[in-house]
Parts: C-alpha cells; structure tokens; sequence
C-alpha cells in the first residue's frame, strides 16, 4: 500500500496528537501502533470493493467486540467509521508478541501449546451464540465472486497450485466441496496465523487479533491455515504444526480437511 496518510489517517492523527505513531506491516490496511495512554492500534484502508470481509474494518470492530464479550483477549473497538473514501478501526492495543515474531526461542514449543489450548477454547463458545456466519453456503459464493472480480493472487498459491488459472481452482474447489461431507461448525478464528496470535511471555496468555473472518465455520478452516503457516515459521516447522494439533486434541488428523481449507484459502 502507499506510504502517503490516507484521509482517515491524517483525521485520526489531530484527535490523537499526545501519542507516538509507530507504522506496523501489514498487507491491506496502514496500521499504526499508538504508544501513550491508553496504548492504542490504529486502521486505515480504503472502503472495501470486493466480498471479502476480511478488508472490512466495520465487520473486524463488530468481531472484536463479540468476542471480547465471550471473555476471550482481543482488542476492544473505540472507534470506527469511514472518511471521504477510507475506513478506520481505532482499537486498544491487546498485550504479547506475535507467535512469528521476536518470541525467545525457550517460549516457543510452550507457546504454541497455549494457542492449541486457546483455539480449542475459541471452538467450544456456544454457536447459537455467534452472529457471524462463514460457512460454506457464504464462502463458497464469496469465493467464485472474486475469481469472477479477477482478485485471486495467481502469483501467491501455495506450492501444490502453483501454476493453476482461476478455472481450474474454482473447479477443483466445487469438486472438493462436494466431497467434504457435514461441516464442524464451530466458532472459528477465520484467519488463524501465528502473525494474528499475541503470546504474552511473561504468562503465556494468548490474544487473538486480526479477527474480521470470525464466525460459524468448521473447525478446520483454523486448523488448515495455522498448521499450513507453522510450518513454513522460522524456528517452527512440522514438528510444531504436529505439536499444536496435538495440544488442540486433534487425532488423527483429516488431511483431505485440510487441504480443502488451504484451497479455499486461495481465493482472498
């Protein structure tokens, strides 16, 4: 994205003058952190085009509140809305440090043994309870509507499609979902990274951030995405992708599961 402060951003910068502006990564919004009191993140981005709610700020302050309602650590919305053309999230700033980041290497197998723990927590909230709906009756559309928009990433597909057109995905993801049988609903994270969990080190309490894709989904639409993402971590690796399914109770394992939800992965 552009380095240039967005219309939000410059807004957002004159109501909160005291704090110190730190830019962090990110791929589809700027994020800043904002040091002061209280510690804040702040989003911006441009107003969505596509069906994807995960480029939704509205829909991740509307997440983030629900669940910090269940009692799960995230950060709590202060402040959402739109400017001319972009949106903005004001958020608290949850504590910890992303499980692929600066963690020291002694954390690291204790850690992702509490985020097993923690997912497996986050699929037993009560469904009846949960808004947000991302099964595939949603997704599978949602997914056909961006390869028809053209926003598929045919240049970032995981080593198994590399090569592969939109028709072809599409194709084999409809054959796949035929195959896939009844749906684990669940509460599900929608985009469960070792980058979107927060390890606090000093006890090994997890956050969940990034949250825009929760909803009711089966279970291994998580467990496909962390355990495909483990893998490829520096100072992780198979070991510890076997490790957290192991801690998260999965045994075995589906690996047909598994990799519906990595195709499915492909299309946003």
């Amino acid at each position: 994205m552009s380095d240039v402060p967005d219309t939000a951003e410059k807004t957002l910068r004159r109501r909160y003058p005291d704090h110190e502006w730190t830019p962090l990564a990110a791929r589809t919004a700027h994020v800043h952190r904002l040091h002061g009191d209280p510690a804040l993140v702040v989003k911006t981005a441009p107003r969505p085009a596509g069906p994807d709610p995960g480029l939704d700020l509205a829909t991740e302050a509307a997440t983030c509140a629900w669940l910090a309602d269940q009692g799960v650590r995230c950060p709590t919305p202060v402040d959402t809305g739109t400017l001319d053309d972009h949106q903005y999230l004001v958020m608290t700033a949850a504590p910890g440090i992303p499980l692929d980041g600066d963690l020291p290497a002694d954390l690291r197998e204790p850690a992702v043994d509490a985020v097993a723990r923690a997912t497996a927590r986050l699929h037993r909230l009560p469904v009846t309870a949960c808004g947000f709906d991302r099964r595939l009756r949603v997704t599978i559309p949602m997914a056909q509507e961006s390869a028809g928009l053209g926003e598929v990433d045919l240049d970032d597909l995981d080593p198994p499609r590399r090569g592969w057109d939109v028709t072809r995905l599409t194709t084999e993801l409809l054959t796949q979902a035929r195959l896939i049988g009844r749906e684990e609903v669940a509460v599900c994270h929608g985009d469960l990274t070792p980058g979107n969990v927060l390890i606090d080190p000093d006890d090994l309490t997890v956050a969940f951030v990034d949250t825009a894709r929760l909803g009711l989904a089966d279970r291994y639409s998580d467990l496909a995405l962390f355990t495909r993402d483990l893998t490829g971590t520096p100072g992780f690796g198979p070991a510890a992708a076997d490790r957290f399914l192991h801690h998260y109770g999965e045994a075995p394992v589906d690996p047909q599961r598994l990799e519906f939800y990595r195709l499915l992965d492909e299309f946003r």
